[in-house]
């Protein structure tokens, strides 16, 4: 699987790494991106596991330039291509810090105890969303809001 420069960096995380990202596309609905995005410039989210910080800051990662012949695009809101041929990279590079580069990719990074209720809002709106590696997040807890609820609380007089 390959994706298209410029499309939302979702893999400068390790590769066994459960995380959810979202973004607007034009059929977004007004209220979604008010919800989701309102309180930040980014025009990406990715949100990962607390319990993966670390290995976040630890993974060595490399990013394969490869030859487009023979990929078809699967995925347009996501840019995912893949191929039905082996194909050899024309290059191959370190990706280096990948908080820095999430960062210089103008991405919002979340870390959160649990992915599942940012999951389940994000699956039930009109944003684009990616929710990757799943299987691996921590188990779903049993406290968690339904689809509907806010994702925040009002602060009170006195913010608590």
């Amino acid at each position: 699987m390959g994706y298209r420069r410029g499309t939302p960096p979702l893999y400068y995380v390790p590769r066994d790494c459960p995380r959810v990202a979202f973004w607007a596309l034009p059929d977004s609905s007004p209220a979604d991106v008010d919800r989701f995005l309102d309180c930040t410039t980014a025009r990406v989210v990715v949100a990962i596991e607390s319990g993966w910080l670390e290995r976040l800051r630890a993974t060595d990662l490399y990013v394969y330039h490869l030859p487009s012949d023979t990929f078809i695009l699967v995925d347009n809101g996501a840019g995912f291509y893949t191929s039905m041929e082996t194909v050899t990279p024309l290059e191959v590079h370190p990706v280096g810090d990948l908080l820095r580069r999430l960062v210089e990719a103008g991405v919002e990074l979340r870390v959160t105890p649990s992915l599942w209720p940012l999951n389940r809002a994000v699956v039930a709106s009109t944003l684009h969303y990616s929710a990757i590696r799943m299987r691996n997040a921590e188990p779903e807890p049993d406290n968690s809001r339904s689809p509907g609820t806010s994702l925040t609380r009002p602060l009170t007089p006195g913010g608590r």
